[in-house]
């Protein structure tokens, strides 16, 4: 008996003091998952009258458990070591990185991109004197995915193909490789662009630089905590060149001119912003060390951002656009379509996300 009294005294002062712990609880950011915590709700008449405090108060308690990502990372061990599954979430480990579960090929999705990419190149391209070429950029499924269904990239190649037939494809599946992306992250490293850079250079006419000093830091991407798995951590890698300590980048949004590499961002919940400060709707580098006064028009995604750098020792200007944040209807605003390069360069992942784009 005394046993028992023992037990159930243990387990409710247990009890207690996660109930107590989980109550105080104001954690506001979870660095791991990169994303802000469901705070404790103010209780109200109208709140618990309407239900949203226990709505609130529900998601609360599962965003403030006490040592809550210990518990998520008991819970992805034990899913794939003990339970023998394949994938904790959508996130599945293959060969020594972490991959993410394609959604479903959308053919309505690469048609609205297809439908976008026309609708600029009528409005602005199609009585100039631009050279106008397109890329799909791999995602690392592509590469790591073995048993797991990963997009069908023949078939979105064809697509696109019948849909742009008037603008030149650059392929750059076989300059990739598993090792050409992150562990821990969607993204492509930097120092692995190599191959992709000379395709670039093949179709656009430059040689690719090889003078490129290399720092180092250290990094967790993205799927680190999304996957919650005890990996270590990778290492992110910039590549500088007299272009890019040169380089100038204006940032039409916050009307301010900064680096090609922000490294500030090194500590934020987003590493990989390093290149380019992160998303923007449009940016424009400038290089007073261009070899030439050519100039690129790149519309791109978050891949793009690490991409750029790497192609300044050609171009005097380069005009970044990412139409998840701008509209095509402004773009005659800020840009002059006259004598220049223009790149539609997206991820597998953009082109497969229906209504991504402004």
């Amino acid at each position: 008996m005394r046993r028992k009294q023992i037990t159930l005294f243990l387990l409710a002062t247990l009890l207690l003091t996660l109930g107590v712990w989980m109550l105080l609880g104001r954690t506001k950011v979870s660095s791991a998952e990169r994303r802000n915590l469901t705070q404790w709700p103010k209780l109200t008449w109208k709140s618990l009258s309407s239900g949203s405090f226990t709505r609130q108060a529900e998601e609360a308690a599962t965003d403030q458990f006490p040592l809550r990502d210990n518990f998520r990372t008991l819970k992805a061990l034990s899913a794939y070591n003990l339970f023998g599954r394949l994938d904790n979430n959508g996130y599945y480990f293959s060969g020594n990185s972490i991959g993410k579960l394609d959604d479903p090929f959308s053919e309505d999705a690469v048609n609205a991109v297809c439908e976008k990419i026309r609708k600029i190149q009528k409005a602005y391209l199609e009585h100039t004197d631009c050279r106008v070429f397109y890329s799909i950029i791999p995602d690392k499924n592509q590469y790591l995915a073995g048993s797991f269904p990963v997009l069908d990239y023949g078939k979105m190649e064809s697509m696109l193909a019948s849909k742009l037939p008037d603008l030149t494809y650059i392929p750059l599946l076989d300059c990739l490789n598993a090792n050409s992306y992150y562990v821990t992250d969607p993204h492509w490293r930097q120092e692995s662009l190599e191959n992709a850079v000379a395709r670039l250079g093949a179709y656009l006419d430059f040689t690719p630089a090889d003078a490129f000093e290399k720092q180092q830091f250290s990094f967790y991407g993205a799927y680190y905590g999304q996957a919650a798995l005890p990996l270590p951590a990778e290492t992110l890698t910039i590549l500088e060149s007299d272009a890019t300590r040169a380089a100038s980048v204006y940032n039409l949004e916050t009307n301010q001119t900064g680096s090609i590499y922000d490294m500030e961002k090194l500590t934020s919940q987003d590493p990989y912003s390093v290149y380019l400060s992160g998303p923007a709707a449009l940016e424009i580098i400038t290089n007073p060390k261009a070899e030439t006064e050519r100039r690129l028009v790149f519309f791109r995604d978050s891949f793009g951002s690490s991409l750029a750098p790497l192609l300044l020792d050609h171009y005097s200007e380069i005009i970044l656009v990412d139409l998840r944040y701008i509209p095509d209807s402004v773009l005659k605003d800020y840009i002059d379509f006259q004598n220049q390069d223009v790149l539609f360069a997206y991820s597998t992942l953009i082109l497969n996300t229906n209504q991504i784009f402004r």
